[in-house]
């Protein structure tokens, strides 16, 4: 009888912890296919933006060709030309993108040297003078959080290229201190064009694009910018 009853109260102990222990895995795995699908909706994101930018230049340049065929006969040698470049260019960014998506640089070294690459290259490549300040705190990071940051400042730099008119920008990241274990502010800036960021792009996920990859790190997306005032995004994220 003692007997029974202890190997009751056993299999009763066992049964707890293994329901305990399986509830943890379950934690673990929906962790686990949380990260997959930001990291399949980023990719999506990327490529869209890379794919949709270079075939809009290349669809306009085509109507271009053919206006010239009725018009101006003798310049469609040099359009082609022109058209063909474009082509190329997209070609690279979109080459470019699935490089990026491959090696995960902030991961792998931090997000000081990825922010430290992504400035170098687009002086080298585009001729834009982004200023860089990244304190010690931000410059070691290198969890999943900082690498949603990286891509979401990535894709600003890229739209103050395409959009703000300037050569020229700003990146600031700071660790600064909280109640807890402080946050990570990341300032994106411009002296460019501006825009209302209250209107949205049809077909271009843009700032609800981007606002949405940093509520999925628990963070939040601030953007500041009027017509002929420049722009100013600013990520917070808790660590």
């Amino acid at each position: 009888m003692k007997s029974s009853f202890s190997n009751d109260i056993m299999t009763l102990i066992l049964d707890t912890e293994f329901d305990g222990f399986g509830g943890e895995l379950f934690v673990v795995e929906e962790n686990q296919h949380a990260a997959v699908l930001r990291e399949r909706l980023q990719i999506a994101r990327d490529l869209h933006d890379t794919l949709a930018h270079s075939m809009a230049a290349t669809l306009a340049q085509i109507r271009l060709v053919r206006k010239l065929a009725m018009v101006a006969p003798e310049r469609l040698a040099e359009e082609l030309e022109r058209a063909e470049e474009v082509a190329l260019g997209g070609l690279r960014e979109a080459r470019a993108a699935v490089t990026r998506m491959r090696y995960q640089a902030v991961r792998d070294d931090g997000l000081g040297a990825a922010l430290g690459r992504l400035t170098k290259r687009m002086r080298l490549r585009k001729g834009m003078n982004i200023e860089l300040n990244v304190d010690a705190g931000a410059f070691v990071l290198a969890d999943e959080r900082a690498e949603t940051v990286f891509r979401v400042v990535e894709e600003a730099v890229h739209n103050i290229e395409r959009h703000a008119g300037v050569d020229r920008g700003l990146i600031i990241a700071k660790v600064k201190p909280d109640t807890a274990n402080g946050y990570l502010e990341v300032i994106v800036r411009d002296e460019g064009k501006g825009f209302d960021p209250n209107v949205g792009v049809i077909g271009h996920y843009g700032i609800p694009g981007m606002r949405e990859q940093v509520e999925m790190i628990g963070g939040s997306l601030l953007i500041e910018s009027a017509p002929e005032r420049g722009t100013q995004l600013t990520i917070k994220v808790r660590l």
